[in-house]
């Protein structure tokens, strides 16, 4: 069982490439079943400071929601990609980005959320099970990233910066995860 810390995150938007404004901790863990990510998002306007009008399932990103999410590219390809987000309220939204250019968002595949909110912002956990994943077990290097969305703010940050006409689903410009 590996743990890793992501280093802090920067603005793609308004100001990109600057820090971020409000704090974004994240630690990832794999584990014989499944990959975890945990996310603490910090906003000093707590609960009120939240924005969300829909709590469907595979809400729309570029609706102005608050969300926090990974994106991850198992096959080290650069091109496709798993997209997993969740908003502070619980809502979730999974993708498929297929050859860097369609996007998949009827994929729908078995993972798990939680969230906690309180009045310093909210905590987010993900649990992706390898299963659910298209892994080639001897790769052991995957394109990563994790970003977030403050709409009150109207900031969008990211462990991995890219420019700010694309989104966090463009792997040339992701991290890479090492296991």
């Amino acid at each position: 069982t590996e743990t890793a810390t992501l280093n802090p995150f920067v603005q793609i938007d308004p100001d990109l490439l600057q820090p971020a404004k409000l704090a974004t901790r994240v630690r990832v863990l794999a584990t014989d079943d499944a990959l975890w990510v945990a996310a603490r998002c910090d906003d000093e306007a707590g609960t009120s400071g939240i924005q969300q009008t829909d709590l469907r399932r595979d809400f729309s990103l570029s609706r102005g929601f608050d969300w926090f999410g990974v994106v991850l590219d198992p096959l080290g390809d650069g091109r496709n990609a798993f997209g997993f987000f969740v908003t502070p309220w619980g809502s979730q939204h999974d993708v498929q980005v297929i050859d860097d250019d369609i996007t998949e968002t009827q994929w729908d595949t078995v993972w798990s959320s939680a969230v906690t909110r309180d009045e310093k912002g909210y905590t987010v956990e993900l649990k992706l099970p390898w299963k659910s994943l298209r892994i080639d077990s001897e790769r052991l290097v995957w394109g990563f990233n994790a970003a977030r969305a403050v709409r009150r703010t109207m900031e969008r940050t990211a462990w991995s910066p890219f420019p700010r006409n694309f989104s966090p689903f463009r792997m040339p410009y992701a991290g890479q995860l090492v296991f």
